[in-house]
């Protein structure tokens, strides 16, 4: 069995609260890039809006920040297609829940 499959069966759900915070952040992001929601919000545009000179493994040497930014967005797009949607972007946070 793959973990990923495995993952999908015994993780809790994103709780309502935690759920609500994650939608207005891809709201505001949205709403910064001038993406409509409903559509989603290309990829290019969550990279303006992501630091990675801060992230640990920059920090520590062990990766550049083009590195750590490229890792990241690959979370999101799931289907490739540059544009990450509502649900891909719920699904991200999702998975860091459990």
């Amino acid at each position: 069995i793959a973990f990923g499959e495995f993952a999908l069966t015994v993780r809790s759900p994103l709780g309502l609260e935690r759920e609500e915070v994650v939608l207005r952040a891809f709201e505001q992001l949205c709403a910064v890039a001038g993406a409509d929601p409903r559509v989603g919000i290309v990829l290019r545009d969550i990279a303006r809006q992501y630091d990675a000179a801060f992230h640990p493994q920059v920090q520590e040497g062990r990766a550049t920040s083009g590195q750590v930014l490229a890792a990241y967005l690959r979370g999101f797009d799931k289907d490739e297609s540059e544009v990450v949607s509502v649900d891909e972007f719920v699904d991200y946070y999702a998975w860091l829940s459990w």
